[in-house]
């Protein structure tokens, strides 16, 4: 069986595109996601909708756990503090939901 891995996707579209651009064209069997597909960047709907519809094996990462409030921010630097309010503000009450129901290994 053929894994593809990802993780710290941090809410970048169009890295998170041209990777799975990239694997389309490997004969991958089943992607595993470990986590912090949110963080950082700006399209954590868009990163968390594209992944969904690929029904990966997936973990949640401390960012992911930090938005739904699973684990709080102390320990993250500034900035990190920062696009953890700055995506929680922005994500809609399912995808919270999803990121909250995520495990925290698999």
């Amino acid at each position: 069986m053929r894994l593809a891995i990802l993780s710290d996707v941090h809410a970048n579209l169009e890295a998170l595109q041209a990777v799975l651009g990239r694997l389309a064209a490997e004969a991958v069997d089943r992607i595993v996601c470990l986590g912090d597909v949110v963080g950082y960047n700006a399209n954590p709907v868009e990163c968390v909708a594209l992944l969904r519809e690929l029904d990966p094996v997936w973990v949640a990462g401390s960012h992911d756990r930090a938005v739904t409030g699973q684990i709080t921010t102390a320990g993250f630097s500034a900035t990190a503090v920062r696009a953890v309010a700055w995506t929680r503000a922005r994500l809609p009450q399912d995808i919270l939901d999803f990121l909250a129901g995520l495990p925290s290994r698999a």
